[in-house]
């Protein structure tokens, strides 16, 4: 199965990370406020610290985010050039 990373764990990735899961992927995510993390966490999802954490290995990345300060300011510490 595909290791599968989550950076946002809005509403998408509360209903799709569960359903990965139960069909044995193994999957990392990391939210800007953690709270959301804990459902999930529960249901087997590993915690990344931090985006770059979430994005460093050969993974396929879910990238689940619209914010604009918010994806600038994940997007350089994952993507530093």
């Amino acid at each position: 199965m595909a290791n599968i990373r989550f950076i946002g764990l809005g509403d998408m990735g509360q209903v799709i990370i569960p359903r990965l899961i139960e069909s044995g992927h193994k999957i990392v995510g990391w939210n800007r406020t953690p709270e959301k993390s804990e459902k999930l966490e529960s249901n087997g999802m590993g915690l990344a610290r931090t985006p770059a954490e979430a994005g460093e290995e050969d993974v396929v990345l879910v990238w689940g985010w619209i914010g604009k300060g918010s994806l600038e300011e994940a997007g350089y510490e994952v993507y530093p050039d």
